[in-house]
């Protein structure tokens, strides 16, 4: 398995350094060719002595090359939704509600392919994936403590879990949007690979699991992670009608966000 650094929507003919370059053709020099290669020559050449590589390779773009490993890391940190909106690494936190609600038109933003199309800059570089001044009416959000003892490393953040989702309205089928921030020692943020989970909640009223999009992340010393959902989002369609929602966080009965940390501490 390889994460390369771009996808259908985008990079094919500008690709990040060191990438496959399908406009170059540049197999022979690029990392991800030369594994294509590579499994030619074993599988079509039947080659039994050809090196595929290893089992799991993602493009770092810290370095701008690739990293490897012999699988995806397994979930190592469990990060609990304390009431007062941070992450703790006990269930220890503070019990505590939180509302948002969702208008009837998207105020959250991850990504939209057609922006460049047609010459408008993306709305998650200009309002840092929410519209000014809606950020904590619309969205509900849990950041980590202080890094204190941070050391940078690839992550890629895969699952949470959000145990008192309640609306207080309609009972119709609830949908929210799970996304992961890097947050800068300036309060600058960056929406984490522009990378966004929808969900369609099954029961509002039972605990349920989110897998979150599996990235490879690294949180330089003094950044600190936020987790935040979000009440609609500008690329899919999001609830039918305004949905009130509150987020309830208790020292016995809270959410949790876990994650394959490689190296170092996100509390």
């Amino acid at each position: 398995m390889i994460w390369q650094s771009w996808g259908h929507s985008g990079g094919m003919t500008n690709p990040a350094s060191g990438e496959l370059n399908l406009g170059e053709g540049n197999l022979e020099t690029s990392y991800v060719g030369r594994r294509i290669l590579a499994w030619f020559d074993r599988y079509l050449h039947a080659d039994p002595h050809t090196d595929t590589g290893p089992a799991f390779a993602y493009y770092s773009g810290w370095q701008s090359g690739y990293g490897e490993a012999r699988a995806v890391p397994s979930l190592s940190q469990k990060l609990y939704l304390s009431g007062d909106g941070k992450l703790v690494d006990t269930r220890a936190g503070r019990r505590g509600s939180r509302p948002y609600t969702n208008w009837s038109v998207p105020t959250s933003h991850s990504e939209s392919s057609l922006a460049g199309l047609i010459g408008v800059a993306n709305a998650a570089v200009r309002h840092q994936g929410h519209l000014p001044g809606l950020a904590q009416r619309t969205a509900v959000r849990h950041r980590s403590t202080s890094s204190a003892h941070p050391a940078p490393g690839s992550r890629s953040s895969r699952r949470a879990r959000n145990a008192s989702s309640t609306p207080v309205t309609r009972p119709d089928i609830l949908v929210l949007f799970a996304k992961v921030y890097d947050i800068a020692p300036d309060g600058s943020k960056a929406l984490v690979n522009r990378l966004v989970a929808p969900v369609r909640v099954p029961d509002v009223a039972r605990p349920f699991t989110v897998e979150l999009p599996g990235v490879v992340h690294r949180y330089e010393a003094g950044h600190r992670l936020e987790f935040v959902i979000a009440a609609s989002d500008g690329a899919y369609f999001g609830n039918r009608g305004v949905k009130p929602v509150t987020v309830v966080s208790a020292p016995e009965d809270t959410g949790s966000l876990e994650l394959p940390v490689v190296r170092g501490s996100l509390s």
